[in-house]
């Protein structure tokens, strides 16, 4: 296994894990509507709220500090 997107039910969460040429998870968490996720090798490139779009789920809430 390359790749893994996890995608939250409850709140605006993707969690995106990759491993590098050395074998190395690499780990890119969305919780932002604007934030991308970006799938090089599948030529995919969505927006967390784009994966969100026509559901119920909301943006996770942010401390501003």
């Amino acid at each position: 296994m390359q790749h893994q997107v996890i995608v939250s039910q409850a709140t605006m969460l993707v969690a995106y894990f990759r491993r590098n040429e050395a074998g190395q998870w690499i780990i890119t968490v969305l919780t932002e509507p604007e934030g991308m996720l970006i799938i090089p090798v599948l030529n995919l490139r969505l927006t967390l709220a784009g994966i969100y779009n026509e559901t119920d789920v909301l943006p996770s809430i942010q401390n501003s500090h």
